[in-house]
């Protein structure tokens, strides 16, 4: 009989402890683990994906559904992407701006170059110009000589007569 009456206790606790199993399983909006699943989800849904993180940290803390965990390992993996397609896009710009500025400096020695090339260019042509005045100068110089001398000598023959 106590056998029967042990049975029947234990029978009646696994029902009621079922049905309480059965009630919160029938309504998991009433859990904290759920509510914190559903605001991480909604976060997700408006690309606040560090607050969708911390969300889903207190829906793991306090209930066992694996859609939790999954969602936050899907988020988790989302964010790392972001964070890595953030830092190449980063490290382009920054191989751009490199690029553009090694173009410019080149545009600039290049700049440089030709206005130097223009300079002594310029240079070369006054001293072209000076050499053949210099060169003019001379001749007429030899000629005035010349003449002087031609003059000297007609002046000497004159004198010696």
């Amino acid at each position: 009989m106590i056998k029967k009456i042990i049975l029947i206790v234990i029978t009646v606790l696994s029902l009621i402890f079922g049905f309480i199993l059965m009630k919160n399983w029938l309504n998991p909006l009433k859990s904290l683990g759920y509510i914190n699943f559903l605001e991480g989800n909604k976060l997700v849904k408006e690309q606040k994906i560090e607050e969708s993180l911390e969300k889903y940290k207190e829906a793991m803390k306090t209930s066992t559904d694996l859609n939790i965990k999954k969602n936050y390992e899907i988020v988790l993996r989302k964010k790392e992407n972001q964070e890595q397609k953030e830092n190449q896009e980063q490290k382009e710009n920054k191989e751009q701006k490199n690029e553009q500025e090694q173009k410019n400096e080149q545009e600039q020695n290049s700049n440089q170059n030709q206005n130097q090339n223009q300079k002594e260019n310029r240079k070369e042509e006054e001293l072209k110009a000076i050499l053949q005045r210099l060169e003019g100068n001379e001749k007429q110089a030899l000629k005035n000589n010349e003449r002087v001398q031609s003059n000297n000598e007609e002046k000497k023959l004159e004198n010696r007569w």
